[in-house]
């Protein structure tokens, strides 16, 4: 969310918007644990940026990509192709990966299932190859086209994940299996799991510790109804 609060500081001053990759990132995983309001509030901000042209290629703005774009072009590809929409990346100066982006287009409201398991397949494979996982976090790799940065994404692909929340809400089925490493590792279950309600219990005395925390700082009460 820490995206999110820099972008609204963005469109208020004018200065330079954060990464795509890293917006797309952030959205990307919204979406994969079926947080819809939140997802849908993140997406109208970002357009709102690119419309403002904060992520165009004009070197007063951004400068030059020096590859194609992929998570940011995918993730919001696929929200507007659930509106039977398409983003004409070209006009605001950013390329975009072939892949992504046909993948966001047509991948994700495809009919046949077995041409929805040779894009999900694929899908698993361009995450593997997406992942940075040989660099720092931050740093140059990720201009490289290895835009999954968090370590927690290595293994969860929250790519795949995010394709099949969309295809579950437009009421489109999904393959049974997919058969790939990617797709058995511990996050599996998240597939299919909704994380729009809390699934544990508060127990009484964590709402007594929270309530002496927020005592001493009350900046714990905006987090009150997230833990409780």
């Amino acid at each position: 969310m820490r995206v999110l609060i820099y972008a609204k500081n963005t469109l208020k001053q004018s200065i330079i918007a954060p990464s795509l990759f890293e917006v797309g990132e952030n959205l990307l995983e919204l979406l994969a644990t079926g947080r819809t309001s939140l997802s849908q509030h993140y997406h109208d901000l970002l357009m709102s940026i690119l419309k403002a042209g904060y992520w165009s290629s004009d070197k007063d703005k951004h400068g030059p990509y020096s590859m194609p774009q992929k998570l940011g072009v995918f993730a919001l590809e696929m929200l507007a192709a659930t509106r039977n929409e398409t983003i004409d990346w070209d006009s605001y100066g950013i390329p975009a990966d072939r892949f992504w982006l046909e993948c966001a287009r047509t991948g994700l409201t495809e009919t046949h299932l077995l041409k929805v398991a040779e894009w999900m397949t694929s899908l698993c494979d361009a995450h593997v190859q997406s992942s940075n996982v040989a660099g720092d976090s931050g740093g140059t790799d990720v201009l490289e086209g290895h835009e999954i940065d968090d370590p927690t994404h290595f293994l969860w692909p929250i790519t795949v994940h995010a394709f099949i929340k969309l295809r579950l809400q437009m009421d489109l089925d999904i393959p049974q299996e997919i058969d790939h490493p990617l797709m058995r590792t511990s996050f599996a279950p998240f597939a299919g799991r909704g994380f729009g309600q809390k699934t544990w219990k508060t127990e009484p005395w964590f709402v007594e510790v929270f309530d002496i925390a927020a005592a001493l700082e009350t900046e714990l009460n905006e987090i009150r109804l997230l833990v409780i």
